[in-house]
């Protein structure tokens, strides 16, 4: 197998680790949004990202305004057709 030796600049090393790591980050995201999305029942954090608003904010619609959970033995979820249909509701 042939080996290639570059040397590189400080700054373009550093550039180029910039570019992988921005790349690992947007890999790891899109992983995380596809298993959102193989689910049925989300987690607070997930319920939250999955309609794109903060933890608070899910929290206001629980409380505030019945959007369904589910608890079992202190856990707590949210089906992702009770989200679906709650959006519905709201919808104008």
């Amino acid at each position: 197998m042939a080996k290639v030796q570059l040397d590189l600049s400080e700054e373009l090393e550093e550039q180029i680790q910039a570019i992988f790591r921005k790349s690992a980050r947007e890999v790891l995201h899109e992983l995380g949004r596809q298993e959102i999305n193989s689910k049925d029942y989300l987690s607070y954090k997930e319920a939250a990202a999955y309609i794109g608003v903060s933890f608070n904010t899910l929290k206001n619609f629980i409380s505030g305004y019945g959007l369904k959970t589910i608890t079992i033995g202190g856990k707590k979820f949210i089906a992702k057709k009770e989200i679906v249909l709650f959006m519905q509701k709201y919808e104008k």
